[in-house]
């Protein structure tokens, strides 16, 4: 996306998908949005590389399950492009979503998701930050994957009531500083250090230091 003059541009879509009607009502969705526009649609893997390759888009959003061809791999593409891939899919396995994620996917959502939530996806991912919707969260939660980060109004709410020093704490926590090497770096005793980890884990809601950890304030 981007601004010419006073007048932002559109954010450019392609959607790859090998349902007709789903990619035609998705595109028939997002071109009434007037900060978006689909153009173009791939229905199979070889037609999406060629997208991808061409196109040029500010965003793809793409099926995880093609019929034939590793949707991870157009998905590692679309990021070595320096632009979004999102992913759009049937399946809610945690092992797909992580997998994914870790090929570059800025948000994965259900086919289930309402329109609300794939708008919200596009402009979440735009501005740089993961999505995903209920029905992953809810996968994601339920077998523990606290090494996904989940970008959330609530969570972004309580990081903002983090005192100054539960912020260096927290960062180092996600450098994967010790609490002897947090204590050093602070000038804190490791006493100290260990009753903020208690009372972070408290307050954020997070499994443990493993928790903390993923989490950048």
């Amino acid at each position: 996306m981007t601004i010419l003059g006073n007048v932002k541009a559109k954010t450019t879509i392609t959607l790859i998908d090998d349902h007709r009607a789903l990619t035609d009502a998705m595109a028939s969705l997002l071109n009434q949005n007037d900060n978006f526009e689909v153009v173009g649609i791939a229905h199979n893997h070889e037609d999406g590389i060629t997208r991808i390759q061409q196109d040029k888009s500010d965003v793809y959003i793409i099926d995880m399950n093609l019929g034939s061809g590793d949707s991870c791999e157009l998905v590692q593409q679309v990021k070595a492009s320096g632009k979004i891939a999102m992913v759009l899919s049937a399946y809610s396995d945690i092992a797909l979503i992580k997998k994914a994620i870790k090929s570059g996917a800025m948000a994965y959502l259900s086919k289930s998701s309402a329109a609300s939530h794939i708008i919200a996806a596009i402009e979440s991912a735009s501005a740089g930050k993961k999505y995903f919707d209920d029905i992953i969260q809810s996968s994601i939660n339920a077998s523990a994957g606290v090494d996904i980060k989940i970008d959330t109004a609530q969570e972004r709410a309580m990081l903002s009531q983090l005192t100054p020093r539960e912020k260096e704490i927290i960062n180092l926590i996600s450098q994967e500083y010790t609490s002897e090497e947090i204590a050093k770096e602070l000038h804190l005793s490791k006493h100290t250090v260990d009753g903020y980890r208690k009372n972070l884990i408290s307050k954020l809601g997070v499994r443990g230091s493993v928790g903390l950890s993923n989490i950048k304030s």
